[in-house]
């Protein structure tokens, strides 16, 4: 029975428990450290006791997969909250390096996210003034950004302006000052990397979007992951409370000398080309780091692949779950759902495992696919399903599933 230490990003169920499950039935044991030093919310965790665990399992175990946001922060929440100096938060990531250098032959498989920039005003995982003034915040990045691009409209110089004259200071500049501190730990990450501390690296963006400070701060750490010449060894993509599957996923894949072969398969013609809600590329491409990620590769036929990675999409834009039942012809007709539910049928029959991602709602699985599957006798033959959340949250709980 291999071990396998787990940090995880934070208490929630999706981060502390899925991981677990994943495994089960399988000679691996996931170790994880107790809910109580993990914080609550925008409680931090005990960061002490963190890195006392840590060190505690390291001799126990054949490899770690790290969420560095709970490390180094005490969560994903706190990571937005924190007013630590710089120095201190380099000094609890480098308990990676010392743990590294006490047993060589550990594998390390971590994750750092890139601060999130939501376009709403929320403080409800924000600091308390982004509850008045989150918008603008966002909408500061984003004129920043398409300024810097020579990209910014007169209207929205003009709302830039506005803005800037009107916008709260004080928070203003506190917002910039820890994502300026959170992007040095990020680069503090790679160089982790680089050194071969950690073997395999993955920088999340949570709740991305084409333009803003989160995809500012991605142009650095793009620059800085070619610079270290790191590419092959550090993916960057959309995602956050996913990439703990991923990794495991990965690492198990490497104790059993396994590269599985995915075959994808589109609800609609235009599948891969949206940009799904809260992330900012199209998904394809996300699709083709999600599956990489996990040790795997694409192929281009059923018959060579191990599993059939069935992704359901609208032909254009995505919408919450919530409003599922408002006629909209992007799902009802340029998509054809009795075609998807067949082809899982046929994988099936054909001994393949059939993992089923539905993307084609945020935050919610699509009630008209679902209801097709269990027609189809389905639901309980399939390898794999989810729908939850973000596009990037069900790809890296059913990929790693399957």
């Amino acid at each position: 029975m291999r071990k396998i230490a787990v940090l995880p990003l934070d208490e929630r169920p999706c981060n502390y428990q899925f991981n677990r499950l994943l495994v089960g039935g399988m000679p691996y044991e996931v170790l994880s450290p107790n809910l109580d030093i993990l914080g609550d919310k925008k409680q931090k965790g005990n960061l002490e006791a963190i890195q006392a665990w840590l060190l505690e399992v390291a001799p126990q175990v054949e490899g770690m997969v790290i969420a560095v946001d709970t490390l180094v922060y005490g969560g994903i929440v706190p990571s937005r909250l924190h007013m630590d100096v710089t120095q201190t938060l380099i000094e609890r990531l480098m308990v990676l390096k010392h743990i590294k250098q006490l047993y060589p032959t550990i594998k390390l498989f971590a994750y750092n996210l890139i601060m999130r920039n939501p376009k709403y005003s929320s403080a409800e995982e924000e600091p308390d003034y982004y509850e008045y003034c989150g918008r603008e915040i966002h909408l500061y990045g984003v004129y920043e950004h398409k300024l810097s691009l020579n990209q910014l409209t007169t209207d929205e110089a003009k709302h830039f302006e506005t803005i800037k004259k009107t916008i709260d200071q004080a928070s203003l500049d506190d917002y910039l000052m820890r994502r300026k501190k959170n992007i040095e730990v990020n680069l503090a990450f790679l160089e982790l990397i680089k050194d071969a501390t950690i073997d395999f690296g993955i920088v999340p963006q949570d709740d991305s979007s084409p333009y803003g400070l989160t995809a500012i701060d991605q142009k650095i750490m793009r620059k800085a992951i070619r610079d270290l010449n790191i590419e092959l060894t550090c993916y960057m993509y959309p995602g956050a409370d996913e990439v703990t599957n991923t990794l495991l996923a990965r690492l198990v894949n490497h104790y059993e000398h396994k590269k599985p072969k995915f075959y994808i398969h589109y609800a609609s013609i235009t599948g891969g080309m949206q940009i799904p809600l809260y992330e900012d590329r199209l998904l394809n491409e996300t699709v083709k780091y999600q599956i990489l990620a996990t040790g795997g590769i694409i192929v281009s036929s059923i018959q060579e692949a191990d599993l059939l990675l069935l992704i359901n999409v609208p032909s254009g834009h995505m919408k919450e779950a919530n409003h599922q039942d408002e006629a909209a012809l992007e799902y009802d007709a340029f998509r054809n759902l009795i075609e998807y539910v067949e082809l899982a049928d046929y994988g099936i029959q054909l001994g393949k495992k059939v993992i089923i991602a539905d993307v084609a709602y945020a935050n919610g699985g699509d009630l008209a696919l679902l209801k097709l599957l269990k027609q189809k006798g389905l639901l309980m033959r399939i390898s794999a399903y989810a729908g939850w959340n973000t596009s990037s949250n069900t790809l890296g709980t059913c990929i790693p599933q399957g």
